[in-house]
């Protein structure tokens, strides 16, 4: 038994799941948290996903607003064939972050590519940047290891966007922290 998309199945245990509160699809969840990102820094979150499958709508909450000019990007990178985000799918735009207390969303129109997509977050336009519900130790995934190659960790990537998110995303690091963006299947 599971939720049919797209021709596919998803599977009860596979990596994803619906919100309650929102209704909206996630990663595999972590423990909850908020956190401060810093300035134009790119955070990304896979989601596994059939590929074909339709997405109308992208968000994420903030619950402390940022300062004047704070905006948050969304967007959508395609898996490279190795575990990373690669190329663009879409960048979504920006909600603005000078108000709090929300789950704000953004409509797309889109469909994957790959099985594998990347969420990307980045809090954008003040030093004073919002504070972002987070996903905690978001992801256990086999690419992810520490430095010595011993073992899996909890990491999300990170990279750097000051504008519009650039075609082929840019990681240059982990995080033990993603924000907690979802995506509506539409």
């Amino acid at each position: 038994m599971g939720v049919q998309i797209a021709s596919s199945t998803i599977r009860p245990g596979a990596a994803v799941g619906v919100y309650p509160k929102t209704g909206y699809w996630m990663s595999e969840p972590g423990a909850l948290s908020t956190g401060a990102p810093s300035q134009n820094v790119v955070r990304y979150m896979p989601l596994d996903l059939p590929v074909g499958t339709a997405l109308d709508r992208i968000g994420i909450e903030h619950t402390v607003a940022g300062g004047a000019g704070s905006v948050i990007r969304l967007g959508i990178y395609n898996d490279d064939g190795y575990g990373q985000p690669g190329s663009l799918l879409i960048d979504a735009g920006t909600l603005d972050a000078t108000v709090a207390g929300a789950f704000q969303s953004l409509t797309i129109a889109v469909t994957t590519r790959t099985p594998r997509i990347h969420c990307a977050v980045a809090a954008q336009g003040s030093a004073s940047t919002p504070t972002l519900r987070f996903l905690a130790a978001p992801v256990r995934d086999p690419y992810f290891t520490t430095s010595n190659m011993t073992s899996a960790q909890n990491m999300a990537l990170t990279g750097a966007a000051t504008g519009a998110f650039p075609a082929t995303a840019s990681v240059s690091g982990v995080s033990g922290t993603t924000g907690f963006i979802q995506v509506r299947i539409g």
